[in-house]
């Protein structure tokens, strides 16, 4: 332990001068730690669980959980440069904003959308963007340097770790209740429609996840061994929390409020060997988090702000203060029943849920359920109230409702096990029809109703990639208020910088004709300056002109056909024209007519119809 103290103490005293070095001592003070833990005697005597449902061969489960795997890879990465289409601008953020360098003056970080240069290794501890610690871009931003610049490569480190999440339930609803919930959790995350979406873009809140589940595995492996290593890994799991997205800093105080509750009940004894576990999961988390404190000391007011500003600590005291009742019901109100609206769970998964949950509640006295229920109502209670994006704050919640969807599937296993064939035969008809209809509901969600879904974003994307260069970009009108100007888009696209494109803001079309150079031309006509739409056309009557249509509600409002919310219809509204003044030669149309899933049914009534695009040429 001394010398693990010894390399986080190097690592932070060096953490700038030589950040590589940092990091790998860093590293392997973490690793000294972990063995100094395992090689001490263990007087404990492990806990056998019963398990829920039979003991499957270990080559059938083995089986089970590549299949398993191999969905969820499937689900997470096909389609991942365009499913969602929507590429908002903090998705931008892991390119650009990659790693904060000191003397830099900015706590945004460094712009690498060129490449890593020779030599440099990323400062990995400093305070970033939204209060983040550079570590987490770094994750994210690391296959972009490897694959290059694309929106696949910008996002296939979120699917990866959705897939690594499913392993760590997998690891923890194994241990606790066998193999078979084992697997019914990890295939319902691995179709969980929340994580799925969380791991299809390029933020870190799909980490919030995997630390959520790797906690969770090493809470379940602390209460039945009480080995010195599973409080190490527990310690590791929760200091690793900071690293990343604002709600991962919740699982320190919730595992507390679990142990704590789970002593009150007297489902867990603690004995006074158990202090000195409690000792070394704080000396892990103390070691894992090290390096961060000097940049939070510095930078306390950002990295304050970030981290408690949604909680409206301010308004909250005003209110208690002044006796305003009613603002207080409205707030609650509004930070915990509202706020698992987001949770875009489709019918069956959500029925499988509830039925879980029920599940739960009826066994409550035992410290597995009444684990599983204590973290979903601290969740739905802390984290809806005290990080930023409703939707972002429940993400650490999806390990737990896989688990509830397999207490229904497992539960019902087990009974039927122990009846007659038949009905042990019928169960199987219906678990055989479960299994698609969970197949279908994810791919119909991911795949047809969220990729239905555009945005100016996007359109502008398009567009951009789509023109052959060398080109000019002639922007008519203003973009929408909450959106960056065409020319600011190219890190926002995660394209690299490229001299031959060049984009000019026309206020008087008698100007225009001067920027027609031969080369391929292109105009974005924005709603503000859509009344020149009439006068461009006559002055290039061969110009083909595309409108760009938003043809859905916004997904990250919540609004998804599930069990709460059925009508969900396309806006249908136009939010901007592009029209090609001059090209080289004809050239595909930048908004096809049809959408990407022109044959899939609807679902319970929705239709799933793609919105009217095309080329208009006059």
């Amino acid at each position: 332990m001394v010398v693990a103290i010894a390399l986080t103490a190097f690592a932070c005293v060096q953490r700038v001068s030589f950040p590589f070095l940092a990091t790998a001592a860093w590293a392997a003070g973490l690793a000294c730690l972990w063995l100094a833990a395992s090689t001490r005697p263990r007087r404990e005597t492990a806990i056998t669980r019963s398990a829920v449902g039979p003991a499957l061969p270990h080559t059938v489960e083995r089986l089970l959980l590549a299949i398993i795997l191999l969905v969820a890879i499937a689900f997470r990465f096909a389609m991942l440069d365009t499913v969602p289409a929507l590429l908002v601008n903090d998705e931008a953020m892991f390119v650009r904003e990659t790693s904060w360098r000191p003397g830099t003056e900015s706590y945004f970080g460094e712009d690498l959308v060129q490449a890593w240069p020779p030599g440099w290794f990323p400062y990995l501890f400093g305070v970033g963007w939204n209060g983040f610690a550079s570590f987490s871009y770094f994750l994210h931003w690391l296959p972009v340097t490897v694959l290059g610049f694309s929106n696949w490569s910008l996002r296939c480190g979120s699917a990866f770790i959705g897939v690594l999440g499913v392993v760590g339930v997998y690891v923890w609803a194994r241990r606790w209740w066998g193999p078979v919930v084992g697997l019914c959790a990890a295939f319902a995350l691995s179709l969980n429609t929340e994580h799925l979406f969380w791991s299809r873009i390029a933020l870190n809140n799909i980490d919030v996840a995997l630390l959520a589940a790797c906690a969770l595995a090493a809470l379940a492996w602390v209460i039945d061994s009480r080995r010195p290593e599973a409080w190490v890994a527990l310690g590791v799991a929760l200091g690793a929390g900071f690293y990343t997205y604002h709600s991962a800093k919740l699982h320190l105080p919730l595992v507390v409020v679990v142990l704590f509750m789970l002593g009150a009940t007297r489902r867990y004894s603690f004995s006074r060997r158990d202090v000195g576990g409690v000792l070394t999961a704080m000396l892990a988390v103390a070691l894992t988090v090290a390096p961060l404190i000097p940049d939070i000391i510095s930078y306390w007011p950002h990295w304050y702000v970030q981290n408690t500003n949604p909680l409206q600590s301010g308004a909250i005291r005003a209110a208690i203060h002044s006796g305003d009742v009613n603002w207080l019901r409205a707030y609650v109100y509004g930070n915990t029943i509202l706020s698992t609206r987001p949770m875009r769970l489709a019918p069956v998964m959500s029925t499988l849920i509830a039925i879980g949950m029920v599940t739960a509640i009826w066994k409550w006295r035992d410290p597995r359920y009444l684990t599983a229920l204590i973290w979903t109502a601290v969740v739905f209670v802390l984290g809806s109230m005290t990080t930023g994006w409703r939707s972002a704050r429940l993400i650490g919640l999806t390990p737990v409702v896989s688990v509830m969807a397999a207490f229904a599937i497992g539960h019902a296993y087990a009974i039927t096990q122990r009846q007659s064939r038949w009905l042990s035969r019928g169960a199987s008809v219906v678990g055989a029809i479960l299994f698609v209809a969970l197949l279908y509901e994810a791919f119909w969600v991911e795949f047809v109703w969220r990729a239905q879904f555009r945005s100016e974003t996007f359109g502008v994307c398009q567009v951009i990639e789509r023109t052959t260069l060398p080109a000019t970009f002639v922007v008519i009108g203003r973009f929408t208020p909450d959106s960056l100007p065409p020319a600011e888009m190219l890190p926002v696209c995660a394209f690299p910088p490229d001299v031959r494109r060049r984009f000019v803001n026309v206020t008087d079309l008698a100007d225009l004709p001067a920027l027609v150079d031969g080369h391929e031309v292109v105009a974005f006509v924005f709603p503000d300056g859509r009344h020149e739409l009439n006068r461009l056309r006559q002055m290039y009557p061969e110009a083909a002109v595309e409108p760009f249509t938003l043809n859905g509600p916004d997904f990250y409002a919540g609004a998804m056909p599930g069990l709460y919310y059925l009508g969900a219809r396309r806006r249908g509204s136009v939010t901007f024209h592009v029209v090609r003044l001059r090209s080289e030669g004809p050239a595909p149309r930048f908004f096809p007519p049809t959408e990407v899933c022109n044959w899939c049914p609807g679902w319970f009534g929705l239709s799933v119809m793609p919105a009217r695009r095309g080329s208009n040429r006059n």
